[in-house]
């Protein structure tokens, strides 16, 4: 009798230690994806279509590092071009736009993400003209109870082929 119990002890050890293998993988396959994601720079990221949850993610970060005057995120959306060619001004049009939020937000108890969607309409994804691709994310933030706070992100292709944040409108 103790040898059928030994192996019933034995059989759910290892059905035990089966499970929490399993879970391992998936839970080691769901952090590669997410650095995947962390690990992609904020200027010059890939992302396979329209859908890409990384656009929601970059404007997440970006609207994020707007909240919280972080310079040095803002900054790494921004072109190397534009940081050579304005210099003294990309400082000063952060803090333009820092302010903007600031004074949308600050009338508020609390600014947190409600929905962020990708508009159809005023995405396109061009395929045989990847340059003119571009993809606008629309993000609702909730203020309060009753209040919504509506901001957007426009992302457009690279010359590499990349995808980069839209800080001049065209």
């Amino acid at each position: 009798m103790s040898n059928s119990v030994g192996n019933e002890e034995n059989r759910l050890t290892m059905e035990g230690t089966t499970m929490k293998g399993i879970l391992a993988v998936i839970t080691g396959a769901l952090l590669m994806s997410a650095t995947a994601y962390a690990e992609q720079p904020n200027y010059g990221f890939d992302a396979n279509d329209i859908n890409d949850p990384i656009f929601k993610e970059k404007c997440t970060a970006y609207i994020d590092a707007l909240a919280n005057a972080d310079y040095d995120t803002l900054m790494s959306f921004i072109s190397p071009e534009l940081k050579k060619q304005y210099p003294k001004k990309l400082p000063m049009e952060l803090d333009k736009r820092i302010s903007k939020l600031h004074k949308i937000v600050s009338g508020y108890p609390y600014f947190r993400v409600k929905n962020m969607k990708v508009s159809e309409k005023g995405s396109n994804f061009n395929s045989t003209q990847p340059k003119k691709s571009e993809i606008l994310i629309l993000a609702t933030y909730q203020g309060s109870p009753k209040d919504m706070i509506f901001l957007d992100c426009t992302f457009e292709k690279t010359s590499d082929g990349n995808w980069m944040y839209r800080f001049v409108n065209k």
